[in-house]
């Protein structure tokens, strides 16, 4: 797997202040990740069962703007619209604008894709549990 049309790259002074601004330290996987890569697209892209969607952009932690940022995100989501819980961290969208997050409650980062065109109707639809850690996502991905 690699990842392409990355962002600029973080240091960790740029980690630290981003854990700063959440409210929250990220998991040693999650830090690793963003000091190799910020944001981009995977390659291969497709996660197979149960999400069954192509991973579009793999969202930069912070950035110019913050616009389309993991941080950014975290604060419209969980924060102000509070459709997950505290320290799940949106850390890539599918084509569609679907999110994927990790939990960085816990040191590995379990993985969960939430759908949400069925937010209204059908709740309990909407979170999947991948049932993988951050480093075994990336893992799973393929093409399609």
């Amino acid at each position: 797997m690699r990842i392409i049309n990355v962002k600029q790259p973080l240091n960790e002074a740029d980690i630290a202040e981003a854990e700063r601004e959440l409210g929250f330290p990220l998991p040693p996987c999650v830090r690793d990740h963003y000091l190799r890569w910020n944001g981009g697209q995977p390659e291969p892209n497709f996660y197979g069962e149960p999400a069954y969607t192509s991973v579009h952009d793999v969202l930069p932690l912070t950035g110019k703007g913050d616009d389309g940022s993991a941080v950014k995100s975290y604060h419209v989501l969980v924060v102000d619209k509070r459709l997950m819980p505290p320290r799940w961290l949106p850390f890539a969208v599918d084509e569609g604008g679907d999110y994927f997050f990790v939990d960085c409650s816990k040191r590995h980062g379990d993985v969960i894709y939430f759908r949400g065109d069925y937010w209204f109707d059908e709740k309990d639809r909407c979170v999947v549990d991948l049932k993988v850690t951050f480093a075994e996502f990336w893992t799973k991905l393929q093409d399609k």
